[in-house]
């Protein structure tokens, strides 16, 4: 009987909930491409005070987010939506998303037909032209998400998989254009862009194409990514190699270097061959456009030490040789971590050195990678990320999608510069269920804008959608454009008095610390010591974007001046570093006996020998300790040289 009950009343709940989703309304339930349209969304029985997100969905399309929205009442709640001008016709759910899931299925709707004001529309294709004649012909390769930029505005089409792109724009006149990257040109047009004019409302303009040309070639390109190490566990690592060129990777050799603590669990496909901690792995014939993807387990030992540095350089070489041999290898330099956020965005650069900071204006070429993880408690159906890109420092004509874990759609909205990418039925598992498949991410590469004032901040965030739940906010990333910083110097002295020079470059400020207490700010200076001995000297230089770089160094301070009063003076140690013994030679054009004064860092007199020049003199460590010492040279009291001795 309590069981009986018990259904009846989860029967109930449950009808409850399906009545009050079905009498969910929304007013109005329509629009057109282009239209901005305030949405008022009506629940009998629902809550909406405490909504996290709420938008438009499709399975075939993707998500559609207002603007802004906010809560009138617990049952009504507002949305104000702009329609983009390259969305999907057709049916969406409205979605309000809290702790109770709210969907009204096919609630609104996109419609066919003409566009709400004053638009036309833009077609055209990407293709590789073979036989340079600008016209398309069946069996010519084309180009998937590949962006055409429209100006003024900016507005961006991104090509689909048989390389057509399609675009709606208010009428006026524009300028077409793709970028053409090495070694391709651009063959049609000849002047490489396309001058536009829409004057009709619901104008379509076909057969805009790009025809593009390059030499056959082959151009493997090799990328790594991760899941960071942690002590004790298991983490996922990814290698990617694609056909880029026009011609096929006949053959070839990935092998990556893995940390020794690191030890391989798994890896699919399997390594050709293992040598020491070097993984091999052998490729057969890639055709244009084909992507391999390898996938190896590394367990870290539960005692490796929080911070310790790690990476795992890989290089590709082809058959035939490689036309762009600067994509063929990359590293990527991480950090052991404890507990983290799965759900990140990191930038790079070309060769994987970490760009989330100082970057050379010489850096023009960025690489972002978005990584996500269910850790919800069931399979993710759909996985949607709204990528924000810095349009004022970005040039999104030059986007490229390197690749990604799972199948994907993506393109931009509008002109504001969000990137969005879709994984339709990804059914990604949770991580409990399944900790290594519950992970998917996606990289690409774009140029900032040239041109670039040195402390421009390039910033970048994404929002990560699991299904119905409210998205994900990642870290976000800034790559700041700065000069190139070093902090050398040299230094002479004569008695107590040194002379300090600054040798660095991109700084704007400087600062030393003369190790007695007193320092200075200028590029180059003159310091005066109280009395002799052993100081650390450390020199701080800062450049445009407050980078700060310091380098230290220890001298020795005497009475006796250092000076060089014989003519082509030269000192050799051999060798230096020494574990026991050493020659030391001291040549001149001159002749005559020296004196040799050995100090430890704390001024200490521990040894003193007579040598005569251009005559090996021979220096016994005996119970010497190891580290650092100087050695001091004189002739009859007048100074010589001072030369570092280091012992093992």
């Amino acid at each position: 009987m309590q069981k009986t009950l018990l259904l009846l009343i989860l029967m109930l709940c449950h009808v409850m909930l399906v009545r009050a989703q079905s009498t969910m309304t929304c007013t109005p339930n329509s629009a057109q491409i282009g239209q901005s349209v305030t949405v008022s969304i009506l629940g009998n029985g629902t809550n909406f005070t405490g909504a996290t997100s709420t938008y438009l969905f499709s399975g075939t399309s993707g998500y559609i987010f207002p603007t802004q929205w906010s809560v009138a009442s617990a049952q009504n709640l507002i949305a104000n939506y702009s329609i983009p001008l390259n969305a999907q016709l057709g049916s969406y759910d409205v979605v309000v998303a809290n702790n109770f899931l709210n969907t009204l299925p096919n609630g609104f709707s996109i419609l066919p037909g003409g566009y709400t004001g004053s638009y036309g529309q833009v077609k055209g294709r990407l293709f590789h032209d073979l036989n340079s004649d600008c016209q398309y012909n069946f069996g010519e390769p084309v180009y998937q998400n590949r962006v055409v930029e429209f100006l003024p505005g900016p507005y961006y089409a991104m090509s689909d998989i048989n390389g057509n792109y399609s675009v709606v724009l208010p009428l006026g006149t524009y300028t077409a254009s793709t970028a053409a990257n090495f070694p391709y040109t651009i063959t049609c047009p000849p002047s490489n862009s396309i001058n536009l004019s829409l004057s009709t409302s619901g104008q379509i303009l076909s057969g805009q194409n790009f025809a593009l040309f390059a030499p056959p070639y082959v151009d493997g390109i090799v990328y790594q990514w991760g899941q960071l190490l942690r002590p004790g566990f298991t983490s996922q690592q990814y290698i990617n190699v694609a056909s880029a060129g026009t011609d096929a990777i006949v053959s070839g050799t990935v092998k990556c270097l893995k940390p020794t603590y690191a030890t391989v669990m798994s890896a699919n496909p399997a390594p050709s061959s293992v040598i020491g901690d070097t993984l091999f792995w052998t490729i057969g014939n890639m055709p244009v456009g084909q992507t391999l993807n390898i996938t190896f387990a590394v367990q870290i030992p539960a005692n490796i030490a929080l911070g310790t540095s790690y990476s795992f350089p890989t290089w590709l070489t082809t058959s035939p040789t490689d036309l762009n041999m600067s994509n063929n290898f990359y590293i990527i330099e991480r950090i052991i971590t404890g507990s983290y956020d799965p759900n990140e965005k990191r930038a790079f650069l070309p060769n994987g050195q970490n760009a989330d900071g100082d970057i050379l204006p010489t850096d023009s070429i960025l690489r972002y990678e978005v990584h996500f993880q269910n850790t919800g408690t069931d399979t993710a159906f759909n996985v949607f990320i709204r990528d924000t890109l810095d349009i004022a420092h970005l040039d999104l004509s030059t986007f490229k999608m390197l690749g990604a874990t799972h199948n994907y759609q993506v393109q931009f909205t509008g002109n504001s510069g969000e990137l969005e990418v879709y994984f339709p039925n990804i059914l990604l598992p949770d991580s409990g269920a399944n900790q290594a498949g519950s992970n998917g991410h996606f990289v690409y590469e774009i140029k900032r804008r040239n041109n670039l004032p040195l402390g421009t901040v390039i910033s970048n965030t994404a929002a990560i959608y699991f299904d119905f739940n409210a998205p994900v906010i990642t870290n976000t990333t800034e790559s700041r454009i700065c000069e190139g910083l070093s902090a050398t110097f040299v230094s002479s002295g004569t008695l107590l008095s040194y002379i300090f020079q600054s040798q660095s470059t991109g700084a704007v400020s400087y600062l030393w610390t003369f190790g007695d207490g007193n320092s200075d700010t200028t590029a180059n200076t003159t310091h005066v010591y109280a009395s002799p001995g052993m100081y650390q000297v450390c020199f701080t230089v800062t450049n445009s974007c407050g980078t700060g770089y310091t380098t230290c160094d220890s001298i020795v301070v005497t009475t006796v001046g250092i000076s060089d009063p014989i003519s082509g003076l030269q000192v050799h140690i051999l060798p230096n570093p020494l574990q026991q013994q050493a020659q030391i030679w001291v040549t001149s054009s001159g002749a005559g006996n020296y004196e040799l004064t050995l100090y430890n860092l704390a001024g200490q007199a521990v040894a003193q020998l007579n040598g005569e020049l251009n005559t090996p003199l021979l220096l016994d460590r005996k119970q010497l300790p190891s580290g650092l010492y100087f050695a001091h040279l004189t002739q009859q009291g007048a100074p010589l040289r001072v030369v570092k001795v280091l012992m093992e």
